[in-house]
């Protein structure tokens, strides 16, 4: 069985500790890729068949009776990981040589040790349907991801973030043992299908609210997200990858799987998930054009990301409690769609950083500029995956999005009811389309475009194979989707149906698949007239004399990199109208009165999340008045302490006497 397949495979982890540390990272590998070929075989037999697929029933004294399977949503979710995770190994691969003679045995062991952990530990996750061993593959993804983040635990800020990332995370896992606590009292067994009965019988919005809280801070949703941008920029990019294509989306399943057992206000629970989703994809994709770190950056446009799938979310379960099937479907696989969409890309443009963090030593986009020259490939991967970022045709973020477009535009125009909601919805989707847009065209042209803002990156080679081979699954399922769409929306429309309770009218699902084919042939003709303009540019091109020369620069004969449009200038006005969201810090080198003949000044700027911030303070002050409180007790007299003991035993007695614990 599958079950004991994985326990072999996480047995044969321990072999990282004992080989050379040249070998880690292939043998690291070699067990990812096991488990992701495994992993996706079972789950694509049970999308193909409809078929929940039992992994096997254990029963022990610590745990008790339960049982691991796979179902239609569990089983979407697993390729999806598991196709980041061997993407993640191979491109990790290649990171790895630069850090084999600046890391000991111990450090890299442990890390390859961790990526192993994190990978079995969300299959688990998912795989689970009692709630004991869901939340202990739970907890181990957070201690597995936290140890992925220290990697360079030398750094007091790295530890600092991580920290804080472990905190917030326990604050999710609580969360969620509560929730899980208050079911368990009234309902068993404890497994997930016996949510139904206490949905049933009970108002769900208190205990769903506790689970989307739970499960939230792992989705990095509005106000949840301030971890994102932290620790995103404190891990190696492969980790970040890692977190942010696969581990956020078993956040992401979390929420599905309580919403299939809840049938009763799901317009009260749609419509405040439409209205996180609208606010974390503003705030997502405003905060993101501010940044100039490049890791913050892609942080914060993961936030983007989520909000759309949870506006999507929202919007289904909005359709489905007014009776509207055709959006609650459209809405919901579109939701998945760009789940998937999200996962591949962010994955690539990770990788993307990534590369241009080793070559280049830096993560600041102010520092960069020109790579476009020396770095080919990572560009033009880097190109594609902006393509899909931006939701633009012919890639697969077009055909997620005109899902959720075609469930909102037909409420509008032939269902009639929900229109407020449609509007707002497809406003919000507009809005934060055409600020990614803006955001993309930052990131792209300040780091890939224009000259070198540094002379030492005149040097700069791409990376080896490794790495670019790891881009080529997630762009198999870009390309796949942006050049299948029907196909891929009749494999995911079950899924939609399983997780809303709904059947889709077979005349509607018809017209959706003839819509999304006309999309692929303007898609496919598309691509045939740029390829045709190409081929005509370069035949052109060869009958003429091409010369270069240096921008022309105003009529200023000595331009430098200086005189490049900056980050922060490119987002200027923007950072203008959105002033409420951002907090400001400002290290100005100013200009003296007396200075004649000016010396070289410099200003530093730097965008803070208002939410970070409020935060930090919050907590800051929490720790200070703690450990007030507590130094009150410290006297630095033996007898004092001895006392205490002495107190802390009466009180266990008394509790004891009656029958408190």
């Amino acid at each position: 069985m599958l079950i004991n397949l994985v326990i072999i495979l996480i047995s044969l982890a321990i072999l990282i500790f004992t080989v050379n540390s040249k070998y880690k990272i292939w043998i690291t590998m070699a067990i990812i890729a096991v488990g992701s070929i495994i992993s996706c075989y079972e789950a694509v037999k049970v999308i193909a068949t409809n078929n929940t697929y039992n992994l096997g029933k254990t029963n022990n004294f610590i745990l008790g009776e339960g049982y691991m399977s796979i179902d239609l949503l569990s089983a979407i979710f697993m390729i999806i990981v598991s196709c980041v995770a061997i993407s993640v190994a191979i491109y990790a691969c290649g990171y790895f040589k630069t850090h084999l003679e600046s890391k000991s045995k111990i450090q890299l062991s442990l890390h390859c040790f961790s990526l192993v952990a994190l990978y079995f530990a969300m299959i688990g996750a998912l795989a689970s349907q009692d709630i004991y061993r869901f939340l202990i593959c739970w907890e181990l993804m957070t201690i597995s991801s936290f140890l992925l983040i220290i990697f360079d635990a030398q750094n007091s800020e790295i530890r600092k973030n991580a920290l804080n990332y472990l905190v917030l995370m326990h604050i999710g896992f609580i969360a969620l043992v509560v929730a899980f606590s208050t079911i368990m009292t009234e309902v068993q067994p404890a497994t997930f299908d016996s949510l139904k009965s206490y949905f049933d019988n009970n108002n769900p919005i208190p205990i769903f609210s506790i689970f989307l809280l739970g499960f939230g801070i792992k989705a990095g949703i509005f106000p949840l997200h301030i971890w994102l941008p932290k620790t995103y920029s404190a891990a190696p990019s492969h980790v970040s990858a890692f977190m942010s294509g696969a581990m956020k989306t078993v956040g992401i399943y979390g929420v599905l799987r309580v919403l299939s057992y809840i049938n009763t206000e799901l317009m009260t629970i749609g419509i405040a998930l439409f209205i996180i989703g609208i606010i974390t994809g503003v705030w997502g994709v405003l905060l993101s054009t501010m940044q100039r770190d490049t890791k913050r950056f892609l942080a914060y446009s993961s936030m983007e990301n989520v909000g759309i799938i949870f506006l999507a979310i929202g919007v289904s379960l909005i359709g489905k409690a007014s009776g509207n099937n055709f959006m609650a479907i459209c809405a919901m696989t579109g939701a998945i769609m760009q789940l998937i969409s999200h996962s591949a890309f962010k994955t690539l443009l990770f990788f993307s950083v990534g590369n241009i963090c080793t070559q280049a030593k830096s993560t600041n986009m102010e520092k960069l500029g020109g790579l476009a020259k020396k770095m080919p490939m990572t560009a033009m991967l880097t190109m594609i995956c902006l393509v899909v970022a931006c939701g633009l045709p012919p890639l697969c973020g077009f055909i997620s999005e005109f899902m959720i477009y075609y469930g909102l535009f037909d409420t509008i125009a032939m269902q009639g009811n929900n229109v407020i909601i449609a509007i707002c919805g497809l406003v919000a989707m507009a809005f934060i389309g055409g600020v990614v847009i803006l955001a993309y065209t930052k990131f792209y042209s300040i780091i890939f475009l224009g000259n070198s803002r540094v002379h030492s990156h005149d040097k700069i080679v791409d990376v080896g194979t490794a790495r670019t081979i790891a881009f080529t699954i997630p762009l198999i399922f870009i390309v796949a989707i942006g050049f299948m769409p029907a196909t891929f929306f009749q494999i995911i429309t079950p899924i939609s149906e399983t997780i809303i309770g709904q059947v889709a009218h077979v005349t509607d699902m018809n017209s959706v698949v003839i819509s999304l084919n006309n999309v692929r042939l303007v898609s496919i003709v598309m691509v045939m007239i740029i390829i045709a303009l190409y081929i005509l540019k370069t035949q052109m091109l060869k009958k003429r004399v091409v010369t270069e020369s240096p921008t022309w620069g105003c009529g200023f004969t000595a331009p430098t990199e200086r005189m490049q449009y900056s980050g922060e200038s490119f987002s200027e006005g923007l950072q203008a109208i959105s002033p409420s969201i951002s907090k400001d810090k400002i290290e100005e080198d100013k200009i003296e009165r007396d200075e004649i003949f000016p010396n070289e000044h410099s200003v530093k700027i730097e965008h803070k999340d208002r939410i970070d911030t409020l935060f930090t303070q919050w907590w800051v002050a929490l720790i200070h008045k703690i450990n007030k409180k507590v130094m009150t007790i410290k006297t630095n007299r033996v007898n004092y302490y001895i006392l205490y003991a002495l107190l802390f035993f009466v009180v266990i007695f008394l509790l004891t006497i009656f029958n408190l614990m």
